[in-house]
């Protein structure tokens, strides 16, 4: 199987679906391939909420280390280094590392690894439309049908 992940913002139309404009959503597809393997559509399988509705964070991850190598594409080393230990500004947004763990409150940090369950997790979505899909970078973010973790999008193995 394989899936994709879309995350909204304060616009678009899938915000009708999940109503409040100020909490960040992120919805989980499953592509839905024909038997020769090729996608021919996303069907919703969950959502999650970044925020409570009074704006908490609700989503937290183990703090960044202050400097490491990541195995990129094509199997090439990147070298990455935080200059304020314990503080992370991501697209604008202000980021502190407490008690060993930092929380997001939106998808602002692309390739951070999520846990799972949230309290947020929202299953009654699943499968109630359909999306049309020609897979390509921008679309949707598309994790192949591999047993590693990937971190990215487009994928990179962990």
């Amino acid at each position: 199987r394989s899936y994709a992940a879309n995350g909204i913002a304060d616009w678009g139309w899938q915000k009708r679906i999940v109503g409040n404009r100020h909490v960040d959503s992120t919805f989980i597809y499953e592509i839905i391939m024909d038997a020769d393997g090729y996608a021919m559509w996303a069907e919703p399988r969950l959502y999650f909420k970044w925020k409570d509705e009074a704006g908490k964070p609700l989503v937290k991850v183990p703090c960044w280390p202050t400097n490491g190598t990541l195995l990129g594409a094509h199997n090439k080393s990147m070298n990455w280094s935080n200059p304020f230990p314990g503080m992370y500004t991501v697209t604008g947004y202000n980021y502190t590392c407490v008690n060993g763990s930092v929380a997001l409150g939106g998808n602002h940090y692309v390739g951070a690894i999520v846990p799972h369950p949230l309290p947020t997790d929202d299953y009654s979505v699943s499968g109630k439309w359909r999306l049309p899909i020609s897979p390509h970078i921008g679309v949707l973010g598309l994790a192949p049908d591999v047993e590693d973790t990937v971190n990215s999008i487009p994928p990179m193995r962990t």
